[in-house]
């Protein structure tokens, strides 16, 4: 991955001329991708995509997601406003979140609420409903979500986090915890309000990186920013954390950089119908400002890049 990061560049940069001299006699013609007009319409369409699961309230079930999440559901574990058991069919909706190149295209990134990074383990959105009403968890019960690691050692510095939105980020969690040093179990006693939103927790280590010295990241954007609506990630290699970083003006600062640690710089951007981006390697060095200029891009050589990433 480390040698990937250091030509990724210059590979998407050939990439780009020579998907544009194949489909085009003139190799300036852009690849116009005219359904998006924002950036969040890209990241919707592209986001990971809900399962889901119906059972007996009366006898739980037990699933195994689409990506190996396994979810363990008690009997009566759901219940009305009123805290009247759930017999009957309740269905679980349900997303798993693993792969850096989903955060990104999730808008999911492991950040906590006051700005520092989190090495995830797994992020979820869980949502419960009986007759089309979302319902809650009885009270006293738990459901049993356990990532999977996918073989990898276990952290035991992983806690149970829950997500604010607008803007996303991640807070210790209310009504969950992981127990378990091994498989990291995230028990869910609560789906918090408004239940019909449904309810995002995540599997995280805040600790990784307080080994770090911690400096400040500028990313200058030497196109105008507000003409390409452009959002910025930084990717970590060999990490499971993935940053979004706000911008004032034409530069994007992040405050709780870790030196030393490889990463790359993601820029997404539409102007004029037309997809944009910019993928920079950086190794995060003190007080460090690094420029990026963003280049059309088709959209499934995009995904394919951030693919690339995980």
């Amino acid at each position: 991955m480390k040698n990937l990061n250091r030509v990724l560049p210059v590979t998407i940069a050939f990439m780009i001329i020579v998907s544009c001299s194949k489909e085009s006699n003139n190799p300036l013609e852009l690849p116009v991708t005219s359904k998006y007009n924002a950036v969040k319409d890209f990241l919707t369409a592209n986001e990971v995509k809900s399962q889901s699961f119906t059972f007996e309230g009366s006898t739980g079930g037990v699933f195994t997601a689409e990506q190996g999440t396994e979810i363990f559901i008690p009997a009566y574990s759901f219940a009305t406003e009123s805290g009247f058991p759930i017999a009957g069919n309740v269905t679980l909706e349900f997303k798993e979140i693993y792969k850096k190149s989903d955060m990104v295209l999730s808008a999911k990134p492991t950040i906590q609420w006051d700005g520092r990074p989190l090495k995830s383990e797994g992020e979820f959105f869980l949502r419960a409903t009986y007759n089309g009403d979302a319902v809650q968890i009885a009270p006293g019960a738990s459901i049993v979500v356990i990532p999977n690691t996918f073989g990898l050692p276990s952290d035991t510095n992983m806690e149970a986090f829950t997500a604010q939105m607008n803007p996303f980020s991640w807070s210790p969690a209310t009504g969950a915890s992981v127990v378990d040093s091994v498989f990291n179990r995230l028990f869910i006693g609560q789906l918090l309000n408004p239940k019909d939103s449904g309810t995002w927790y995540n599997c995280d280590d805040g600790s990784l990186f307080n080994a770090y010295q911690q400096t400040t990241l500028a990313l200058h954007q030497n196109d105008a920013t507000y003409l390409y609506d452009t959002q910025v990630f930084l990717v970590f290699d060999d990490i499971n954390t993935v940053l979004q970083v706000d911008n004032t003006g034409n530069d994007f600062k992040f405050d709780f950089a870790p030196v030393g640690l490889n990463c790359m710089a993601v820029a997404l951007g539409v102007k004029e119908g037309i997809l944009y981006s910019s993928i920079v390697p950086i190794t995060i060095a003190p007080n460090q400002t690094i420029a990026f200029t963003m280049s059309p891009v088709s959209e499934e050589m995009l995904k394919g890049q951030l693919r690339l990433l995980d």
